[in-house]
């Protein structure tokens, strides 16, 4: 199914303003870690994905996803502040642990050998 730009704006705004009240409005100092990746949201906006990368070893991103769910009813809240649609989705949050992967490819290319490719895009 093709997503329509609607949907993408909307999903790229609730990923900004999530970005915002996690950093902004949320206490835990173990949000400050966290950097969202991305969002989903269903076609009835029943549920949003949100992924999340959080720095750290396994227990703290644990740790961090329980207080992320915890804080879904707030962080929806403040969403209905910003943003103005009929049915605020619920949140679900999904560790997206892309950046380590390819950390993990990148250092075992290089184990094996193989050159860095630099970016000069300049």
């Amino acid at each position: 199914m093709v997503k329509s730009l609607r949907m993408e704006r909307l999903e790229e705004q609730f990923k900004r303003d999530l970005v915002e009240i996690i950093l902004s409005k949320m206490r835990d100092s173990r949000v400050k870690n966290v950097t969202v990746m991305g969002v989903e949201i269903s076609p009835e906006f029943d549920y949003a994905k949100v992924f999340v990368s959080i720095i750290g070893d396994k227990k703290t991103k644990k740790t961090v996803l329980k207080v992320l769910e915890k804080a879904s009813g707030f962080l929806r809240s403040e969403l209905s502040n910003l943003i103005e649609i009929r049915r605020m989705p619920k949140l679900r949050f999904v560790l997206d642990d892309t950046i380590e992967h390819s950390i993990k490819i990148d250092r075992i290319l290089t184990d094996l050998g193989f050159p860095r490719e630099e970016n000069n895009d300049e």
